[in-house]
């Protein structure tokens, strides 16, 4: 029995049917129906994987600008309380603008005894609302992380069943009769 193709050179190989140059070729492993198969799942899946990391850093992004956003809308309600106060000096209110931490805890250097009541209940509002702000946006930003989450776990393994499905094998091909037989 004689081998399938008879090798002249080590760069050329020549057909055992018709005797002309074989040339290298590549061809897909599985049959028609199981490539397009493959594209049908692998295109779909890679666009959903773009989009869902898209949706991913738009969320942690939309999220932190929200939680930000109500922050600052918490702490010019603050603000405005605050001067609603009779006896609250500007200074304290400016002090509380620029670092409300430091003014909850010079609030009885600054403020006259009769106002403390009022500006402690406004400084544990800022306090109560801003955790508040701070809980709602990080379960939202986690139930949105889920929800991104879920699919990429579902396209993950679509896209890569699909590009096994469209590998391609190497292959020597004749172009004149085109018989082939596998690369080694």
């Amino acid at each position: 029995m004689k081998p399938p193709a008879i090798r002249q050179t080590p760069d050329q190989i020549f057909c055992e049917k018709c005797g002309s140059q074989m040339g290298p070729s590549k061809l897909f492993r599985f049959s028609g129906c199981l490539v397009s198969l493959g594209f049908f799942m692998a295109i779909p899946a890679a666009i959903g994987l773009i989009l869902l990391a898209l949706f991913g850093v738009l969320g942690f992004f939309g999220t932190g600008a929200a939680i930000s956003s109500g922050w600052t809308s918490a702490q010019s309600n603050a603000v405005y309380r605050l001067g609603q106060i009779e006896g609250v000096p500007a200074d304290y209110i400016a002090l509380f603008r620029t670092n409300s931490l430091r003014a909850s805890t010079e609030l009885s250097k600054i403020v006259p005894d009769s106002a403390q009541s009022a500006a402690r209940q406004v400084m544990h509002d800022y306090e109560l609302a801003r955790s508040s702000i701070s809980t709602v946006g990080g379960a939202a930003g986690m139930l949105g992380g889920a929800f991104v989450l879920i699919p990429v776990a579902i396209c993950i393994p679509i896209f890569i069943v699909g590009m096994l499905l469209v590998l391609r094998r190497k292959v020597w091909r004749c172009g004149h009769c085109g018989f082939i037989f596998d690369r080694a």
